[in-house]
């Protein structure tokens, strides 16, 4: 098994995670989780995306719903974050 994981080829982050706590994390399958909440770039896109849904819910009941749309050309920040990390974690090789 150590011959395996050896070989295994590390992208940009599995670089930076020890061999060991690799293994503890996703253990000897070699299984790759590409939504991990570490990478900061996903973790700014969730949250931004959930406030952003929330303040506009409020500000629709609340005060206007002309005044909530003024929230929505944030969504494309957070998808293009979403994009950022995407490419941080998946780089072309």
């Amino acid at each position: 098994m150590e011959f395996l994981i050896s070989k295994m080829k590390y992208g940009s982050l599995r670089q930076k995670l020890p061999q060991e706590k690799y293994l503890q994390l996703f253990g000897y399958s070699g299984v790759y989780l590409s939504m991990k909440i570490e990478n900061r770039y996903y973790r700014i896109a969730a949250i931004g995306l959930v406030l952003n849904l929330l303040l506009q819910v409020i500000l629709f009941f609340a005060v206007d719903p002309y005044f909530a749309s003024i929230l929505s050309p944030l969504y494309s920040i957070w998808f293009i974050l979403f994009i950022v990390g995407w490419r941080n974690e998946h780089p072309r090789r």
